[in-house]
């Protein structure tokens, strides 16, 4: 009875301190009290008390809270404890101290009988309320540990993402650089030999035209001339694109209003003989009548105007339709358009078509010089696009483009919006290109 209240003391000491112990310390006391509980039984009562069953309390309770392998120790040692006990007893060296007939209805028995039941059932109920906060414990460090993992992981996303943004910005400055480099090479070669060439042309161009003066009209030379003189202002043409961009950088810029380049450039002849070279294709402008005004020069934006019309004419060998549109757009974001915009407002020209489309490999090619899907020497140098990127950025402005086979392309243009005000028409009077 002394040894079950003792045990049972300590047990709900160890159930008080609680987490001041250590769990190894707590472990140790709960699976050493039935191991002597058992031990005390087995010498003080033989088979005929609670020792058996405590012992089997004690690999219990080894096995929950330390492992398995210190279970089947505790299993070898209660074995050895009651074998030897049992030996003990058989030799005569140890005797029962009382009768076991009188043991099995004493008063005092059932009681420890009923205090070892007790002193077992909270030997395991505490067990298991350590085992549930160790692994409370444990399930709070797997949760911090997830916490700080999933930081850890954001952060690396952060930063891979900035790297992946580093790296885009990178290759977009390189293709920038690259382009910027081109054009420098082509304006400095253009410098050198375009006033040489506008000299040789002269000829070309202007003694034609005296030679047919005075031909009679059935000629048979006449046919022959016109094929030079066509020859000789394709060749001025192209002249002209080269002069533009070797003088990168527009020297005078003046208010203008892009609705007024755009109505003067559908009014113009070379307009008029886009069309009769492309009879089936269909062109719709749609302007901002509230359209602020922006800072240029109205030849190079016309002649920009004319490229893009013509790419979409000569885009749609089947016919189709161009539409321009003029607008004010408010950019809120830089994600808001493919080019890296400053948000702000912006006079926007939009310049469509439903044509064959640019494939993707030639996407980041179109702006460079001389690259042409077109039939040489026929309808194109190469150098349109070339001059509508230089003058776009020589303006300030960014350009987007968009794309899909067989189904047509879209060029966005935006330039920074001006406060000042236009001075006079100048447009009409500065096309002529």
């Amino acid at each position: 009875m002394g040894v079950h209240l003792f045990v049972y003391l300590v047990i709900l000491v160890s159930a008080l301190l609680g987490q001041r112990l250590s769990y190894p310390v707590r472990a140790t006391i709960l699976t050493a009290a039935p191991l002597v509980i058992g031990t005390g039984g087995l010498i003080a009562w033989g088979l005929g008390g609670m020792g058996l069953m405590s012992l089997f309390c004690f690999c219990m309770l080894a096995t929950m809270l330390f492992g398995p392998w210190q279970g089947i120790l505790s299993a070898a040692l209660s074995m050895a404890v009651a074998g030897l006990i049992g030996y003990l007893f058989t030799s005569g060296v140890l005797t029962l101290q009382y009768n076991p007939q009188i043991y099995m209805v004493s008063y005092l028995s059932w009681l420890s009988a009923i205090m070892g039941l007790a002193v077992s059932a909270g030997l395991i109920a505490v067990a298991l309320g350590t085992t549930h906060q160790e692994i409370e414990k444990l399930l709070a460090a797997l949760r911090e540990k997830n916490l700080e993992m999933a930081r850890i992981i954001r952060r690396l996303e952060a930063e891979m993402a900035e790297r992946i943004r580093a790296e885009e910005e990178q290759r977009e400055l390189a293709t920038r650089l690259q382009r910027a480099e081109k054009l420098e090479i082509l304006g400095t070669v253009a410098a050198g030999v375009a006033h040489d060439l506008n000299n040789i042309l002269a000829g070309s161009v202007s003694y034609p035209d005296l030679l047919l003066r005075r031909l009679p009209e059935d000629s048979p030379l006449r046919k022959s001339i016109e094929v030079i003189r066509q020859s000789g202002t394709k060749a001025a043409a192209m002249v002209q694109d080269l002069l533009t961009l070797a003088r990168r950088g527009v020297t005078s810029t003046v208010p203008i209003n892009l609705n007024l380049i755009i109505q003067d450039y559908f009014a113009s002849p070379e307009y008029e003989r886009l069309i009769s070279f492309h009879p089936h294709v269909n062109a719709e402008i749609d302007l901002d009548p509230n359209l602020p005004n922006v800072k240029g020069s109205a030849i190079h934006l016309t002649k920009t105007l004319m490229n893009l019309v013509s790419n979409a004419a000569e885009a749609m060998p089947s016919g189709g339709q161009i539409r321009v549109r003029s607008e004010r757009r408010r950019i809120e974001a830089k994600t808001e358009a493919a080019a890296p915009i400053a948000p702000d407002d912006y006079v926007v020209i939009t310049v469509s078509d439903t044509g064959i489309g640019i494939p993707p490999s030639e996407m980041e090619k179109i702006f460079e010089p001389f690259f042409t899907k077109k039939v040489l020497g026929r309808s194109g140098t190469g150098l349109g696009m070339a001059v509508v990127w230089g003058v776009v950025k020589d303006h300030e402005g960014h350009i987007d483009v968009k794309s899909e086979v067989g189904r047509g392309t879209t060029f966005t243009l935006y330039f920074p919006i001006t406060e000042e005000q236009v001075q006079e028409n100048i447009h009409t009077a500065e096309r002529g290109i």
